[in-house]
């Protein structure tokens, strides 16, 4: 079924896009078969967004910092998952448990790129699971991430409790984000399923950049008891190998080099 509205509205952002520099109303309306008063509407409701501007003494119409935006964001989205895979990869030979990225999204972590477990008994995962902020790893560290003021937000309020063991209050949350920073990784203990932990580092836009996302390694519990120093140091190692690989679309100082390299 085609919408009619967005049709054009597509159409008008795909003419702009191929046009040789700025274009007036009757131009556009011409081009795309569409009245002069239906253009005007739908660049009027394109520029409110961002999407289309205008400029002032020419009237004439271009495309906006919005659609520069969306282009940015999915550059990155893509940049994001394919940069780090080498690192996620690395993690999972060296642990043989399962690993994933999540990225911080609408108060939420969402994972965006993983690899189970090749072990029998293991913690799977799934691309695009939402997982909260407070009860998992990858979601400690992204809460950590966030300004205080984004911090004192996000936790204010009642949080679900999923097991006995998931800290929701916000004087443990607040604890906890100070110790995470402080430590540069955080750790799950059967906050979200019972008899599954983790532990996970941040991923920067180049070392020093800003946070880009959370790499963790989830597993039964029991295994994480015996091998926790080892996770520990290879989730922070991996996160420093991919923040390196995300350097060319960040800022990164070249004086601080990355732990070790990959075996």
């Amino acid at each position: 079924m085609r919408l009619q509205t967005a049709d054009e509205a597509l159409a008008v952002l795909e003419y702009l896009a191929h046009a040789p520099g700025p274009q007036t109303l009757g131009a556009l309306s011409r081009e795309l078969g569409l009245t002069k008063a239906r253009a005007y509407r739908i660049l009027a409701t394109l520029r409110r967004r961002g999407y289309v501007i205008q400029d002032p003494f020419s009237r004439r119409y271009a495309f906006g910092p919005a659609c520069a935006q969306l282009t940015l964001a999915a550059r990155a989205a893509v940049n994001l998952s394919a940069s780090c895979s080498e690192a996620l990869r690395w993690l999972w030979r060296t642990t043989e448990e399962t690993v994933y990225l999540a990225v911080y999204e609408g108060a939420q972590a969402v994972v965006v790129d993983k690899l189970d477990s090749p072990r029998p008994v293991l913690a799977a995962s799934s691309l695009g699971r939402i997982l909260p902020l407070h009860a998992v790893s990858g979601g400690k560290v992204l809460l950590s991430s966030r300004p205080d003021d984004e911090v004192e937000r996000l936790i204010d309020g009642h949080l679900a409790s999923f097991t006995d063991r998931t800290l929701n209050g916000r004087d443990q949350l607040w604890k906890e984000v100070r110790k995470i920073r402080a430590q540069g990784y955080a750790v799950n203990r059967e906050g979200w399923r019972d008899g599954v932990s983790g532990v996970a580092a941040l991923v920067r836009w180049g070392l020093e950049g800003e946070p880009a996302a959370a790499m963790a390694v989830c597993l039964p519990e029991i295994r994480f008891r015996e091998s926790f120093q080892h996770l520990r140091r290879s989730v922070i190692k991996a996160a420093a190998m991919a923040s390196e690989a995300l350097a060319p679309y960040g800022t990164r100082p070249s004086s601080i080099p990355v732990p070790g390299g990959i075996r």
